[in-house]
């Protein structure tokens, strides 16, 4: 795809497990060394173990197709890929591979035949190699009779040369007390580790090496030291990000491709990226349901309390998917807007109020034949997690022009302020919903008492809240602050116990 590119004669980081591209550390030739002198030196059992992706097979295949080293000796080799055989079915594979008919199923009765043939094997000269892939996978009971071929030997040589390859897991399978007679078989061992950070550096630029002659040119340095500490040393995992960094640098033509374009290769491998598309996918999407569906059902005569209704779930929309995407800098405070019906009030102190006007609560929210009368509200109180909440608690009732002024002896008993009592502000910041508490009793515990207003005042300055009766433990409550005695306020609200 990208070959052209960028001038590769072939793709240089398949994850194919290709002995062309056998790149050796030390830990590598270690290996190595060891799967060389303990299948030509027929030593038996040859244990090789490592982290997934560290190019343990890639070792094993170089060996056998004569990358590595030429072959001093003719070998029938046994590739089993599927290690989670049972003894009896392994010992099928083996003498499927070598021509034998079992006469029996008696797993005794098959060795002895196995024993024979290999016997002729090694009179021809034939070195016979089992080898065990993804050897942690194996069963207990099938390790624990695989002694019984190592017992398969000349007075010099072993018939039979076992090589088993796994994860760090298969070691400590090892360490099993039942399996300390197979453990102490083992003549030769080796364990591959991750590569360090300059070889991994190596690792890259020998591959692209045996490709192109230009190999300088396709990645900056900065952006091959974002690869290695992504990749941990692991080969397999570099292999992936610079296959996909190359396309990706293709698709911007970039040549040599920097770092920024590595770390969109890396967020999406996390998948980071896709998932904060999904999310802000999903906010995007409800808001455009939300707007249909103001403009659908809202009729026309009521269609802005329809919008301002709107305009409050979509701001809750849209901040919940803003909390749950990941943070990567100082976050932005969004101001919930304040209602175009409701006057701007300026930020002094207590509000003083008129003597010939009377102060009182604001009443819930009347219908449109009653909607004649506004509310002005005192000044909002600002809190550093909410800007823009208005408390409208002790606000002033105003008639418009042309109707007769509201008389104090009009105004429900309920919400009356009574004069004798002196006038005090309670300043109330938003907090955080502890699990087990309800609104009543967060609104008892703030205000001393619990009444319809105050559940009313509440729901105006937390549009989050749809349900009085659920509210979730971990979200902010905003608490609007009121320039009256709350013991004042006093009403009964149904279902409140008090």
């Amino acid at each position: 795809m990208y070959l052209s590119y960028y001038g590769f004669n072939k793709g240089p980081f398949h994850i194919t497990p290709d002995p062309e591209f056998l790149f050796l550390s030390p830990t590598h030739k270690e290996a190595l060394g060891a799967i060389i002198y303990g299948i030509e030196q027929r030593k038996g059992f040859v244990a090789i173990t490592g982290e997934v992706g560290v190019g343990k097979t890639t070792i094993l295949r170089s060996y056998l197709e004569g990358q590595a080293l030429p072959h001093t000796s003719k070998k029938k080799v046994i590739y089993v890929f599927n290690a989670n055989l049972s003894f009896q079915s392994l010992l099928k594979v083996i003498c499927s591979e070598l021509g034998v008919v079992p006469k029996t199923e008696d797993a005794f009765e098959t060795v002895n035949e196995l024993h024979k043939t290999l016997i002729e094997e090694y009179k021809q000269g034939n070195n016979v190699v089992l080898i065990l892939d993804e050897a942690q996978n194996v069963p207990v009971e099938t390790l624990e009779n695989l002694r019984m071929l190592s017992n398969l030997e000349t007075s010099k040589e072993k018939l039979i040369q076992m090589i088993l390859i796994g994860q760090p897991e298969f070691q400590a399978k090892l360490g099993l007390d039942k399996l300390r007679q197979l453990n102490q078989r083992i003549a030769i061992r080796s364990n591959i580790v991750p590569l360090s950070r300059e070889e991994s550096i190596m690792y890259i630029r020998h591959r692209l090496s045996l490709v192109t002659d230009r190999w300088e040119g396709v990645f900056t340095r900065r952006a091959m030291d974002l690869i290695v500490d992504e990749a941990k040393g692991i080969p397999r995992v570099i292999n992936i990000l610079c296959d996909n960094t190359l396309i990706a640098g293709l698709g911007y033509q970039a040549k040599p491709v920097g770092r920024r374009i590595v770390r969109e290769v890396i967020a999406d491998y996390k998948g980071r990226r896709r998932m904060l598309r999904l999310r802000w996918g999903i906010a995007l999407a409800a808001l455009l349901v939300l707007g249909a569906s103001a403009l659908l059902l809202a009729p026309v005569k009521g269609f802005l309390p329809e919008i301002r209704a709107f305009r409050d779930r979509a701001v809750s929309t849209v901040s919940d998917a803003a909390r749950m995407a990941p943070v990567t800098g100082t976050p932005t405070r969004m101001p919930v807007p304040v209602d175009a019906a409701k006057p701007e009030i300026p930020q002094t102190g207590n509000a003083e109020v008129s003597k010939n006007t009377p102060t009182v609560e604001p009443q819930p929210r009347l219908d449109q034949s009653e909607s004649a009368q506004t509310v002005s509200a005192p000044p909002p109180v600002r809190s550093e997690a909410y800007s823009g909440a208005v408390g409208v608690a002790g606000a002033t009732v105003h008639q418009p022009a042309g109707n007769p002024p509201v008389s104090a002896d009009q105004v429900p008993s309920v919400f009356r302020r009574d004069e004798s009592a002196p006038a005090r502000t309670i300043e109330v910041p938003s907090r955080i919903i502890k699990r087990g508490e309800t609104l009543s009793s967060i609104i008892r515990d703030t205000y001393g008492v619990v009444n319809a207003h105050l559940f009313e005042l509440i729901r105006q300055n937390n549009p989050q809240i749809t349900d009085a009766d659920r509210i979730l433990a971990g979200g902010q409550l905003f608490l609007p602050r009121i320039s009256q005695p709350p013991e004042r306020a006093e009403a009964a609200v149904p279902g409140v116990v008090r």
